[in-house]
């Protein structure tokens, strides 16, 4: 249900969509190494009257465990979440980049169950059930739909299912899918542009869920352990890894060989330590994080180690701390604006980062002088890490082909903790 707005209420909300549409369109000439505050941009603004019932209401869309997705097509990150005992509407919201505004795009249902020990997969509509979302939400823009699998469903126990679901933005409607080979709440999934299939690490199974046909292929076999929770994943999709960062962890899955390593990284305290945000920066050719604070990171994937992009001198703007329960797919690259979008409450604004020029930039080297000791490689044998070389952009062509494609179609187209895990 939309708020009703008077007329003082109509020329609030107008002043708010002139000074945010105004805030996005700055977007187009923000300079690398500055951050974007988007003013009067709260998800509050937009939540369902009367709220759906929950001890810690509309809050938990972003704090309990819950993640989103990039709507590349349309230019809006998409958030999902509640769950648990915290909040049971499942209604979606969008950010509109271009009007700097949120808005419900599908839901709530019109018929929600009481807390009680039953956790149900669906409600009485047949639409899937409030949920943390954690890492278990991808886009697929081919088919311009969002895969979903995973969470903590509402219901007193939080227990999960094995369901997968499929959201068709063309439709506004949700499809239920195939069940997963091996699910727990806190899956951790990356969409692969190559393949256009969703890779997905659950409990017990690597597997590769292809949407089209709507199966799941078990690809490996590892013991999650609720390591999953704190993780988020991106596909490096010219070396065929599925790159998964958090919880004082690094995990990489070769989609080639189907083997899982655990290798040492270094310069990455910041975001392996968190619970970071992950994507793939397609100019960079390389796997960037945030977990908290106003510097980027980005892997090398050679050296193993992480580049830490500190904002520029003249940057004022920070963006506001994420929630301790995680950041998750809330931080997502924007092909159009080769920028970023963070968010991370419903009472804070969102906030953009321009992490390089619009035609990329490479990674500096702080070390350019060849004759000098570098990295692991230093004299005193200290591995120092300082060797942070300049990466190829590996693959650029069809990559950036694909972002153009998008980019034409888009512009036709005119604090409260949770109860518990």
């Amino acid at each position: 249900m939309r708020h009703a707005l008077s007329a003082m209420g109509a020329l609030v909300a107008l002043r708010i969509f002139v000074s945010s549409e105004a805030a996005a369109q700055d977007l187009d000439s923000l300079e690398p190494g500055h951050w974007m505050e988007v003013p009067s941009s709260h998800l509050r603004d937009v939540v369902p009257v009367p709220e759906p019932p929950g001890i810690t209401g509309p809050s938990s869309v972003m704090v309990a465990w819950s993640g989103g997705v990039y709507d590349s097509v349309r230019d809006r990150l998409v958030v999902w979440g509640g769950g648990h005992g915290d909040y049971s509407g499942n209604e979606l919201y969008a950010f509109d980049v271009d009007a700097g505004s949120w808005s419900v795009i599908w839901g709530p249902s019109p018929v929600i169950p009481p807390l009680d020990d039953t956790c149900r997969s669906t409600y009485d509509d047949g639409n899937p059930a409030s949920r943390h979302t954690y890492e278990g939400l991808e886009y697929i823009p081919t088919l311009d739909t969002m895969f979903a699998q995973g969470g903590s469903l509402w219901c007193g126990p939080g227990g999960g299912d094995s369901l997968s679901w499929l959201f068709d933005f063309s439709t506004n409607s949700w499809q239920q899918a195939a069940d997963a080979p091996s699910t727990m709440l806190g899956v951790v999934t990356a969409y692969d542009p190559v393949t256009d299939h969703v890779f997905h690490q659950g409990q017990l199974a690597f597997s590769e869920y292809d949407p089209a046909a709507d199966s799941y292929t078990e690809r490996g076999e590892v013991s999650a352990g609720w390591w999953n929770s704190s993780m988020a994943a991106a596909i490096e999709p010219d070396r065929r890894l599925f790159v998964a960062v958090g919880g004082n962890m690094l995990r990489i899955w070769d989609l080639t060989s189907w083997q899982l390593t655990e290798p040492a990284s270094s310069g990455g305290e910041a975001v392996i330590g968190a619970r970071p945000g992950v994507d793939y920066d397609p100019v960079l050719g390389r796997i960037v994080a945030w977990g908290g604070g106003a510097s980027l990171y980005s892997l090398d994937l050679d050296t193993m180690t992480w580049f830490e992009h500190a904002p520029a001198a003249d940057n004022t703007v920070e963006p506001t701390e994420p929630p301790s329960q995680g950041t998750y797919g809330r931080f997502r690259y924007m092909p159009s604006n080769n920028a970023y979008v963070v968010v991370n409450s419903v009472d804070e604004n969102v906030f953009f980062y321009k992490l390089s020029e619009g035609s990329g930039t490479p990674v500096p080297d702080p070390n350019p002088d060849p004759n000098l000791p570098r990295g692991g490689d230093s004299a005193d044998g200290g591995g120092c890490g300082c060797r942070l070389a300049a990466t190829p952009r590996r693959g650029e062509g069809s990559w950036l082909l694909a972002l153009a494609l998008l980019a034409i179609g888009r512009r036709t187209r005119a604090a409260h903790t949770p109860s518990r895990r």
